[in-house]
């Protein structure tokens, strides 16, 4: 192709899958670092006489912790930006999302502050949801599809007992580790998803139940 100066120019054209994986490889090392910066929408609480929020804060991606010797399953934590205002956490596992899509407009009544092509939920096998709002309609498109892509490739890999994606995710938290540690690691987070995935069966039962006895 020639510019308007008559100069040749190489477009490369990069397949849909491979743009994916590049931008998923990018997400998970900001999140796992730096943080993508996101707002959280909190609908109004009629109860506690709270309006709607729109509070500014960062999502951060925490593997590797250890508590009472046991590694802890991968999380996703967003972390409260907003200053002179009460700290606000929220942490979720990977293992307990259900879903990541956007809202529908009836949904988005509940949040009247959020900006509707730029947001998207993350819902919980719970049944909660949280609405994330990133910065344009561009970057929800690449985080929230990011974001999906990490959940399953982290589940993929526990399943086929491949541990090169936890190795890489170990590596970018701690830095190179040895083989033992990579097999407890291995272990533990297999053992976190085994137990989810009986309590969520265990929880759709029990929801089945109440709407045949309704």
């Amino acid at each position: 192709t020639l510019n308007g100066n008559g100069a040749f120019l190489l477009i490369l054209h990069i397949p849909d899958s491979l743009l994916a994986s590049i931008t998923m490889l990018y997400t998970l090392q900001k999140v796992i670092s730096v943080g993508i910066q996101l707002h959280l929408n909190i609908p109004p609480n009629k109860r506690h006489k709270m309006a709607s929020q729109k509070r500014k804060g960062k999502l951060f991606l925490r593997f590797g912790t250890r508590n009472n010797g046991k590694f802890e399953e991968p999380s996703f934590v967003w972390k409260d930006a907003m200053e002179n205002s009460t700290p606000t956490m929220e942490n979720f596992s990977l293992f307990d999302i259900s879903s990541i899509r956007k809202p529908s407009v009836f949904e988005l009544d509940s949040f009247p502050m959020a900006s509707a092509d730029s947001c998207f939920f993350v819902s919980r096998c719970d049944g909660n949801s949280l609405l994330f709002e990133a910065i344009d309609n561009v970057q929800m498109t690449r985080v929230s599809s990011a974001l999906k892509g990490i959940v399953a490739k982290m589940t993929k890999s526990i399943i086929t007992g491949d541990d090169t994606w936890i190795t890489q995710m170990l590596a970018s938290v701690h830095g190179s580790s040895g083989d033992e540690y990579i097999v407890t690691a291995t272990t533990d987070v297999t053992d976190h998803l085994i137990k989810k995935s009986i309590v969520d069966e265990a929880y759709r039962k029990m929801r089945a139940k109440q709407v045949s006895v309704r």
